[in-house]
């Protein structure tokens, strides 16, 4: 397994990759609906499958293991 590192986000952030692919200006601001509609998800996502950095444990998360 690689090296990982936590981060510490404090602020939402959104890029448009294509036109800003080195993430220099974040869009976020300009559309908060998005945003909101992304933390929707990220949310339903932590709630299925968990989150360390929450400490979401995640409804159907299981342990790693060989497949049987």
């Amino acid at each position: 397994m690689g090296k990982t590192i936590n981060i510490e986000i404090n602020k939402n952030k959104l890029y448009d990759l294509r036109r800003d692919p080195g993430e220099n200006y974040n869009v976020a601001e300009y559309y908060p609906e998005i945003v909101k509609e992304l933390l929707v998800i990220a949310d339903e996502a932590r709630k299925d499958l968990g989150d360390d950095l929450t400490k979401s444990p995640g409804a159907n998360r299981r342990l790693a293991g060989p497949v049987k």
